[in-house]
């Protein structure tokens, strides 16, 4: 009798621990997944939004926009995203049912799916809503599940073409710069660095007026393009550098604060800030 009384309790302590071990095993967060950790080089990411879709390639050192139109890309655009893509950690799956989907932003209505494709594989998903500061859900394409991500936000991957689009025009080292022939409809005039000095028309001014231009013209920048319209020039401006080499680059009418440009050997229309042209559009009257 007592021997099986010390049976059964043998068998509920058995029955106690398989329990307690099966609990905490569930309790247990899963080790998070870095989706693309050991993914090898990225080739190629479509980055698809309702309509929209923007394919990016990259091309040995560079990456290149090759859809909808064929662009440079932008490189600190492109780095973040990949920064982004590797620092995704897949955590816990929140969801398998299909009818939850979009709820967590994930079904296939006005979804963010991204594609990418390297040496070693390819993977597409699609980014849901956030979660919190720093998380968001994701689930894989073709696939129920979703799941909830750390270090992850759809933001990253929701950007229009411009985000993605090289808006560099001219990086000019100052030192570089021997001349700048300004052309107006109504007035022409130049400048040119001699011994070191700067004059207009041969005349002698103060060399600090002209700094504001220089400073431009070193990293002369775009915020976005001009898709629709045309560049219709207030004033043309010819940069004379060493090595007799030429730059050239075409203002046309301010609008909603900022200037059309154009940079010779570029179809592109950039749109850049008033605040950054307002430093190079200047007037005889400016440097006296």
């Amino acid at each position: 009798m007592r021997f099986r009384g010390l049976s059964i309790l043998l068998i509920i302590l058995a029955v106690l621990v398989v329990v307690t071990w099966m609990y905490r095993r569930r309790a247990e967060p899963p080790e998070p997944i870095r989706l693309f950790s050991d993914f090898g080089d990225v080739q190629k990411i479509v980055l698809s939004r309702g309509d929209s879709t923007i394919v990016l390639e990259s091309a040995g050192d560079e990456w290149r926009i090759v859809s909808p139109i064929e662009a440079a890309a932008e490189e600190g655009a492109v780095s973040t995203l990949m920064d982004a893509l590797r620092g995704m950690e897949i955590g816990e799956v929140v969801t398998r049912r299909p009818e939850m989907h979009e709820s967590f932003g994930v079904g296939e209505g006005e979804k963010t799916e991204i594609f990418v494709q390297s040496s070693s594989g390819e993977v597409s998903f699609v980014a849901g809503k956030a979660a919190g500061f720093g998380e968001g859900y994701l689930r894989l394409s073709g696939e129920d599940a979703v799941y909830l991500v750390k270090g992850f936000s759809r933001h990253s991957f929701a950007r229009g073409l411009d985000h993605w689009r090289d808006k560099s025009i001219l990086s000019i080292p100052r030192d570089a710069v021997e001349g700048i022939d300004y052309s107006y409809a109504t007035e022409r005039f130049s400048l040119s660095k001699e011994d070191g000095e700067w004059r207009l028309n041969g005349a002698d001014i103060d060399s600090s007026k002209i700094l504001p231009v220089l400073a431009a013209l070193e990293n002369f920048r775009a915020d976005g393009f001009l898709y629709e319209g045309e560049c219709k020039p207030e004033v043309t401006l010819e940069v004379r550098l060493t090595g007799d080499r030429r730059e050239s680059i075409r203002i046309g009418e301010m609008k909603d604060m900022h200037y059309p440009v154009m940079h010779e050997g570029d179809e592109a229309i950039f749109l850049v800030s008033s605040r950054i042209v307002d430093r190079l559009k200047k007037k005889v009257s400016d440097f006296r």
